[in-house]
């Protein structure tokens, strides 16, 4: 495959910066490869056996990503789905001991209540 590579910059020591679009990295020419005097190419054809086109893996990386997300995903779901369990049984066990604490305090005051009653003194015989 023959891509065109663009000049990007000139570096001081003469050292030709060429660079493909989308691709990181450069191709970096000895300004002493040219002919003395000679002005830089503005443009650079190169052909490089087993090139791809930028991005060409780009979309079995995200279905990979999207993949992996996914299982990120589904394991939260479970997770959030037993510590929903254990919070309900938490509840349930908290409610029974109110329960039991309250049915206590009600036989306790009446218990009170009934001690502390008024007795009514019987009339004095004569």
């Amino acid at each position: 495959m023959v891509r065109t590579l663009t000049l990007k910059t000139v570096q001081k020591t003469g050292t030709l910066v060429f660079k493909l679009p989308g691709v990181p990295g450069a191709v970096y020419v000895e300004g002493k490869m040219l002919e003395p005097g000679s002005t830089p190419p503005q443009t650079l054809d190169i052909d490089v056996p087993g090139m791809r086109e930028p991005g060409a893996d780009a979309s079995e990386a995200a279905r990979l990503k999207t993949e992996k997300a996914a299982e990120r995903d589904a394991a939260k779901a479970v997770k959030a789905e037993a510590s929903i369990a254990k919070s309900q049984a938490r509840l349930e066990k908290l409610q029974a001991s109110a329960q039991k604490a309250a049915d206590k305090a009600a036989a306790v005051a009446a218990k009170f209540a009934s001690a502390t009653a008024p007795v009514e003194a019987a009339p004095a015989e004569e």
